[in-house]
């Protein structure tokens, strides 16, 4: 099944590479830094939905934490909700 097994390597990554892709197309239509996946979009339901799940917990820690700290070192001001 596509995305139907969460404890399914090769299905999670599929995954996690529709998640790039999709938010590489979010990122490039985004005209303000400031404004990057706020509101409720398909990108920010879809990353809700995966955060609740055990194993994308984890991962999306793993992905993510380099970045925020590397955010957390700007002097630009970023709002999270």
């Amino acid at each position: 099944t596509i995305y139907g097994d969460q404890y399914d390597i090769k299905e999670e990554r599929l995954l996690l590479m529709m998640f790039q892709e999709v938010l590489k197309a979010e990122f490039d239509k985004c005209s303000d830094i400031g404004t990057f996946l706020r509101g409720n979009s398909a990108i920010t339901t879809m990353l809700t939905a995966y955060t609740r799940r055990n194993p994308g917990m984890a991962t999306l820690k793993a992905c993510l934490v380099e970045h925020l700290e590397k955010l957390k070192t700007e002097e630009q001001i970023f709002e999270v909700n």
